[in-house]
């Protein structure tokens, strides 16, 4: 199957292999988190999108499972969909399941998404995302001058004292 661009959404199976050039979402029920089964190969073309969507009271994620080759092309891209105003920091969320892995996102491992900060963890036969802490913006200016004052005294150590 060859979807060259809109929104390919939902639960179920697809027997064979899927090339998607625009976004593919496994969303279930409503706008819960659902897990898209694909017995074949999937490619996700350079303008492909999926987007990860994460329920916090259930801690549950869209899952899309491939059973062959997973393969994410440059360019092709990860995004974040947080349902019902949930902090996921500290939580993980395994995303995609694959027989084997070619490549990986364009904006991952280490990406800023719906205010988080996201790792992506490539394993053998799956993605895990993971949601980091971000230090407020307001914290900044003190870690700079805190910074600035530690590597200030670091010089004056070193240079010792002036003689005149």
């Amino acid at each position: 199957m060859d979807v060259e661009g809109g929104v390919l959404d939902g639960t179920g199976t697809i027997n064979g292999d899927v090339l998607k050039k625009g976004i593919l979402s496994p969303l279930g029920e409503g706008t819960l988190p659902g897990a898209l089964t694909i017995n074949g190969n999937y490619e996700q073309g350079s303008t492909g999108v999926y987007e990860a969507l994460i329920n916090g009271p259930s801690l549950a994620s869209g899952v899309l499972d491939v059973s062959g080759i997973l393969s994410l092309d440059p360019g092709s891209l990860l995004e974040i969909s947080l349902q019902d105003g949930f902090d996921p920091v500290g939580d993980s969320f395994t995303i995609l399941n694959y027989g084997s892995l070619v490549g990986e996102f364009a904006n991952a491992p280490l990406f800023f998404a719906d205010g988080f900060e996201w790792t992506v963890t490539y394993g053998a036969n799956d993605a895990v995302l993971t949601a980091v802490e971000v230090p407020e913006p307001s914290a900044m200016p003190l870690l700079s001058l805190g910074f600035l004052a530690l590597l200030f005294g670091y010089v004056a150590k070193r240079r010792g004292p002036r003689k005149r």
